[in-house]
């Protein structure tokens, strides 16, 4: 989390770049990224996706994403619930974080002047409250836009059904025949899309789920390790360690 999203409850930078991510990641704030040059690929939870000059998308926390591609010239906003609630009532908040059910919207030609507006806005405002109010007049522009549809559906298929099927996956193979896919192209599709292979993705889906459950209940470790689908608590532990930097039972101290 950006040190001023922090401070404020609210982030924002426009940057040209061009790396990719090395690994999926998340957060507890909302993420709005508007590209203005370029081409990305992204992937949030069970979808994977391009996206074009002139598209939003939007993660909302918790939920698992990374991005890569080309050149890209970005604009990114984040901001806790929190700090929106501090601008609007939360019957208000409650209808402009419904376009966060949606991931990827690009926007009638049309209305592209008047979004860019509001981020040019944004951008050269200094106070927090009329920051807030440029953001709230964005979010519900963006209710108003249809979704994109997934131009991944296979990638976005082999996704989904790992995060529905994690805690009893027990190999590639069993993946495989769950996606009615072969091995070799289960793994060469999605490590050239992804970035990385399917076992490193499952292990990501694994320790997310073991990482809010170790702070939120009391289960040992072994059992923890089994419900997230190990079947050995010692290799449970050290992909823990590889993924946080910690171990499971120093992240539930830290956590309490």
């Amino acid at each position: 989390m950006p040190s001023r999203a922090r401070k404020t409850g609210y982030f924002m930078e426009t940057q040209a770049h061009s790396y990719k991510m090395p690994s999926m990641h998340h957060h507890d704030l909302y993420e709005l990224y508007f590209l203005h040059e370029g081409n990305r690929e992204y992937f949030v939870e069970d979808s994977f996706f391009s996206v074009c000059a002139g598209s939003f998308v939007l993660i909302a926390p918790g939920k698992l994403h990374r991005t890569g591609g080309t050149y890209a010239l970005r604009t990114l906003v984040m901001f806790s619930e929190e700090y929106l609630q501090s601008i609007f009532s939360s019957q208000a908040c409650d209808s402009l974080l419904q376009c966060f059910d949606r991931l990827h919207i690009t926007p009638p030609e049309e209305q592209l002047p008047a979004l860019r507006s509001l981020l040019k806005a944004m951008e050269d405002c200094t106070d927090k409250v009329e920051f807030g109010v440029h953001l709230g007049n964005l979010l519900c522009a963006l209710s108003h836009c249809p979704e994109e549809t997934d131009c991944h559906p296979g990638i976005s298929r082999i996704i989904r059904y790992i995060n529905q099927n994690y805690d009893q996956i027990r190999n590639i193979d069993d993946i495989a025949q769950g996606c009615f896919l072969s091995k070799y192209y289960l793994c060469h599709s999605f490590r050239k899309h992804m970035g990385i292979t399917v076992i490193d993705y499952l292990n990501q889906v694994r320790i997310k789920t073991a990482c809010a459950r170790l702070v939120t209940e009391s289960l040992s470790v072994q059992d923890l390790a089994a419900d997230c689908g190990y079947s050995s608590a010692a290799y449970f532990c050290t992909v823990f360690k590889n993924h946080t930097g910690l171990s499971p039972s120093e992240y539930r101290n830290k956590g309490k």
